[in-house]
């Protein structure tokens, strides 16, 4: 058995999210491990998740993992036009303007791998 120990990267394209403007974001699948991290640095009490407080830590939670997941992109700009390059700062920016726009590119890049996965 080969061991596959290369992260997987899938791209997310605007047909990906039924959107006209075209962009590819590259999304590296976080491990098991990498997951565990984030999780573990915002201490989420599951069984609160209801409260306020807990939601916070959770959007925290996902906002680290799409910044710890994008790698790469092409066509995502600014209001004015001008290319946005791909750093944490931008990354973070994005989430905190549109996290519904973030979370769908994580769950349509995790979507890709788990389709893989069954063929």
């Amino acid at each position: 058995m080969k061991l596959n120990v290369d992260y997987k990267i899938v791209n997310v394209k605007n047909e990906d999210m039924e959107m006209e403007d075209t962009f590819n974001i590259k999304v590296k699948i976080l491990t098991y491990k990498e997951n565990i991290a984030l999780l573990e640095n915002h201490n989420i009490d599951y069984s609160k998740l209801n409260s306020e407080n807990e939601e916070i830590k959770f959007m925290d939670y996902a906002k680290d993992v799409f910044i710890n997941s994008v790698v790469e992109w092409e066509n995502i700009e600014d209001s004015n036009g001008k290319d946005l390059e791909c750093n944490d700062k931008n990354k973070s920016a994005i989430f905190d303007f549109n996290p519904a726009f973030a979370q769908k590119v994580i769950e349509i890049a995790s979507n890709k791998i788990n389709d893989s996965k069954k063929k």
